[in-house]
């Protein structure tokens, strides 16, 4: 089964690096979360991809409300 975008073509697949570059996290970061199954990611043998659906929902899982009146 092939995962397609809209415009037909295969979805880019991004590097721990240039995931890196997107997200402001660093690679090692990345890939040693993706290793321990922590984040959404692609396998293909010991290779680390990542997609840019990936990556968005990566950050959104980082995310934290706010907190009204100073709970601790």
């Amino acid at each position: 089964m092939t995962h397609l975008h809209t415009s037909g073509e295969p979805p880019r697949l991004y590097k721990a690096a240039e995931a890196a570059t997107i997200t402001g996290l660093t690679a090692h970061w990345l890939t040693s979360h993706a290793r321990a199954k922590q984040i959404p990611h692609w396998r293909f043998g010991k290779l680390i991809r990542f997609s840019r659906a990936h990556l968005d929902e990566i950050v959104q899982q980082a995310h934290q409300p706010v907190t009204v009146g100073g709970a601790k």
